[in-house]
This record gives structure tokens, C-alpha cells and sequence, in this order.
């Protein structure tokens, strides 16, 4: 972790000023004891303690500290058309439908990705769940897709352009845009062209990672090319796994983290000692 300042002129003249402001403010030690107690040196401690850690502080915050924590962000597309449900994933115990492949896949994503949404499309695009933190309630969602469960109200087709328009509108609010879509043919229905939606793609720049459980290798290989992410054709759990570390290679963002805030409540912490110190442990004698 590296901490870094908004500027270090700031930090500087901050702490130049608060300086003189406490050269100007002190209060000379008085000689003063309680039950025989010389509090001389107590009273010392008072201004060159408290009030000094208090004024590096603030300057500091006046400085805005701040450091870089890394975070993954991602949009699984999941294409539930009836296709989905053959029996050609290859399983440890044989073969299972293309929706085990993805149950997998999300168990395996919610254990290395920060925050991660959910929207599944056949002939209809459907929002499951924006990008949120709470991974639990995301693999809930998968498994029960993988149960034959939310999909109901989504038709039968593949409308790829509808759902990667879609996806796009809900990461533009993100600096690195990255999804990831999931699919086992090429586009059947829908009222947006796969052009269209990967024109719309470049322009915001998003990359779409494409991974595929059917036959539509050349157009998810194409949608990945043109979006500059990448393409995966996994036939095993392993190729699954190696696949989802890539991705979040890839997709690897880092989020600033403000210390400014924090630093002004210490200082007020720390002034806060010592006026309990000043006032109440050790008042001032004339």
C-alpha cells in the first residue's frame, strides 16, 4: 500500500501555518503541584504532545491523503436461451447442461471478485442483480438459473446486441468497464444489431470477456477481438478456473481511498485529550 498526498506544497505550507498559529497559542508550564505532585513536567506535555500531534494531523488532512486498494468489478451476461440446457458440459461425474458450467463459474468468480451484477437474456434482456458486494445473494441467483429458476418472463431466442446495450448502461459509471458474456450461439431475435452494440461498446470503452458453452466460437471470438477482451472456449472445470483468473487479471482496477476525513477526527480526538489533560487532570494553578 502507497500513500500519496493530493499535493505536497499543501502539505507543507499546512503544516508551516498550523505551526506558527501554535508558537502563537502556547501557554509557558506553570509550577504548580497536586498532593506534592510537581505537574511542571505534566504541563510541558501539554502543548508539546497533544496540540503538535493534533497540528500534524490536520496538516496532513489538509493535504489529502490518500492510497489505492485493488478492486475487480464485473457484469456476468448470461445467455438462458433453451439451448442452454444440453447435456454437453464436461463434469468430474459426466456430463451435465451448459447452466452447470455456469453455476460453477459463479461459484468460482464470488470467491476473487470484489463486486459483481447479474443479467440474463434469451429474447428478452433481464437485470437479476446490479453490481453489488453481497456475493452470496449472486450466487443464489446462479444456481437457481442453473435450476431452471428466473428465466420464465425471457422468451426463447438470443438477442446478443440487446443484452451487451443492456450490460454497457449499467457499468458507464465505472473507470474500467469490464463484462463478461456468457453464451452458446449466435443472435436470433432482438432489435439491436451485434454491430451496434460493439460500436456502442468501443465508444464507451468496454471490454467484453466472451466465453462459450455451444458453437458460436467465431462471433464471441469477434465480439471479444473488437472490444479488446478476451475470449475462452473452456471444456473442463480447469479451463473454467484459468479462465476467470484471466479475467480478473485483466480486469484488475484499483479504488482511492480517502484519508483526509479520518485524519481531521483524530486531530479533534487528540485535541479533545487534551483539553481533559489541561482542564481536568492537570488544571492550571496561578
Amino acid at each position: 500500500m502507497s500513500l500519496t498526498f493530493s499535493s505536497a506544497k499543501l502539505l507543507l505550507s499546512g503544516t508551516v501555518a498550523l505551526f506558527i498559529l501554535w508558537r502563537q497559542w502556547r501557554v509557558r508550564p506553570p509550577n504548580a503541584t497536586i498532593s506534592g505532585v510537581n505537574i511542571k513536567l505534566a504541563a510541558k506535555v501539554r502543548p508539546n504532545v497533544f496540540s503538535l500531534f493534533s497540528i500534524i494531523l490536520l496538516a496532513i488532512a489538509y493535504a489529502r491523503p490518500s492510497y489505492l486498494v485493488p478492486t475487480n468489478n464485473l457484469l456476468i451476461i448470461v445467455d438462458v436461451s433453451k439451448s442452454m440446457n444440453i447435456k454437453d458440459y464436461r463434469q468430474k461425474n459426466g456430463l451435465a447442461s451448459r447452466f452447470k458450467a455456469i453455476d460453477y463459474l459463479g461459484t468460482t468468480l464470488t470467491q476473487q471478485v470484489d463486486t459483481l451484477g447479474l443479467m440474463v437474456f434469451a429474447s428478452k434482456v433481464k437485470l437479476l442483480s446490479p453490481l453489488t458486494d453481497d456475493k452470496e445473494f449472486i450466487l443464489h441467483q446462479i444456481k437457481d438459473l442453473s435450476l431452471g429458476k428466473l428465466t420464465d418472463d425471457v422468451g426463447s431466442g438470443t438477442s446478443l446486441g440487446d443484452a451487451i446495450i443492456g450490460s454497457i448502461n449499467r457499468v458507464k459509471t465505472l473507470t474500467d468497464r469490464h463484462l463478461i458474456l456468457i453464451s452458446d450461439g449466435d443472435q436470433t431475435s432482438g432489435s439491436i444489431s451485434v454491430q451496434d452494440s460493439l460500436n456502442y461498446a468501443k465508444e464507451e470503452r468496454v471490454k467484453i470477456h466472451t466465453i462459450n458453452l455451444g458453437q458460436s466460437i467465431d462471433k464471441l471470438r469477434e465480439i471479444s477481438n473488437l472490444t479488446g477482451g478476451e475470449f475462452f472456449n473452456p471444456n473442463s472445470e480447469t479451463q473454467l478456473e484459468n479462465a476467470v483468473a484471466k479475467i480478473k487479471q485483466q480486469s484488475s482496477n484499483y479504488r482511492k481511498v480517502d484519508l483526509s476525513t479520518q485524519c481531521t477526527y483524530a486531530a479533534i480526538i487528540i485535541y479533545a485529550l487534551f483539553i481533559l489533560w489541561s482542564r481536568l487532570i492537570f488544571p492550571r494553578y496561578p
